[in-house]
């Protein structure tokens, strides 16, 4: 199934259960890049965003490909489908002012390890894609933040919901009660 085919169709059911925009969105893992494609595709009804170790650009199907019975292996493979959302999402490399807080794992992390390092890196590359963002370790969670994590998650989207309301940019890290729910504040500037 074409990733976009995944947004149009919570788009359908959004409008279907009658919830109106504005959203303030969050997503974890995969789900962290479908919401920037949502993004991208219903502009005007995004007025936010949180991701959980949120994939980054450069996304490639799963390991093994599809399983059988999947529609994407019934359309002849995911590359392809993949590859396109990647390269729709690449198109436009900014979220603007979207308040955006970025959750970052940090359970399990080997800091000389290059896959790490290439996982961090990429999560400050989406923490940049805002000019009021919020760049966050978790530092209780490996890759399942909203389960190890709940409180610091529900509290990145309340931050998120309350700039949104307010009509200003995220205060900085260190001025939210983020760090007080286990979480590091980071640079998404740093090297």
């Amino acid at each position: 199934m074409p990733l976009v085919r995944v947004v149009e169709d919570l788009h359908a059911l959004l409008q279907g259960a009658g919830i109106k925009p504005p959203y303030v969105l969050g997503g974890w893992s995969l789900g962290g890049f479908l919401v920037r494609l949502y993004t991208k595709h219903y502009p005007d009804e995004v007025l936010g965003l949180v991701t959980l170790d949120g994939t980054p650009l450069g996304i490639r199907p799963l390991p093994g490909g599809p399983l059988e019975g999947d529609p994407v292996a019934d359309e002849g493979g995911g590359g392809y489908y993949f590859a396109a959302a990647d390269a729709e999402v690449a198109a436009s490399p900014t979220l603007g002012e979207r308040p955006l807080i970025v959750l970052n794992h940090n359970v399990n992390r080997a800091p000389q390890d290059p896959d790490e390092t290439m996982g961090l890196n990429a999560q400050k590359q989406i923490a940049r894609l805002s000019t009021s963002s919020i760049l966050v370790s978790a530092d209780q969670s490996d890759h399942f933040i909203p389960i190890d994590q709940p409180n610091l998650t529900a509290e990145a989207i309340r931050q998120v919901i309350a700039a949104v309301r307010a009509g200003r940019a995220l205060p900085a890290c260190a001025e939210t009660p983020l760090p007080r729910f286990h979480a590091t504040c980071l640079d998404p500037n740093s090297p």
